[in-house]
């Protein structure tokens, strides 16, 4: 979850059953806790989930769970990963979204790294399969908004 601005900015957007949203770092879910407090999440607070957890292991959810994933997952910047540590990262990832996602789900993913992900999804094994990708800027850091869909 980072900073939390995902889940918050789809809180707004209008209507949703649940939004849970994660991160491995508890300060981090601490932190989007307090932002809840915030005015405009007062009566939505109630179906927003923070949790720790690790997206390559999301074991408490139940199989075909989600309708859609929506995540920023590590760059492997700031975390000083190479890009096969990046690419297995996201492999796993995969392997888990897939498992918790609905036969009709969508992951939509923001990385800084889409030739990490192209071997992820190569050596997932998984269904995935992207629709669409857009070349953004992050920050002045180049990076690429993709839309897979279960096959």
């Amino acid at each position: 979850m980072g900073s939390g601005a995902i889940p918050l900015e789809r809180a707004l957007m209008g209507p949703y059953n649940m939004i849970f949203a994660g991160d491995r770092e508890e300060a981090l879910v601490a932190a989007f806790k307090e932002r809840l407090k915030d005015g405009r999440f007062e009566r939505k607070k109630r179906t927003i989930f923070p949790k720790i957890l690790d997206a390559r292991d999301l074991s408490r959810f139940e199989d075909g769970l989600f309708s859609a994933i929506v995540t920023d997952p590590p760059w492997g910047d700031w975390e000083r990963l190479g890009e096969a540590e990046v690419a297995a990262l996201y492999a796993a990832f995969l392997s888990e979204a897939a498992r918790v996602s609905r036969p009709d789900g969508r992951l939509v993913l923001l990385v800084g790294r889409s030739d990490a992900l192209e071997r992820a999804l190569g050596a997932s094994g998984r269904p995935w399969r992207i629709v669409e990708g857009y070349e953004v800027l992050v920050s002045g850091k180049k990076a690429r908004a993709i839309l897979l869909r279960k096959k």
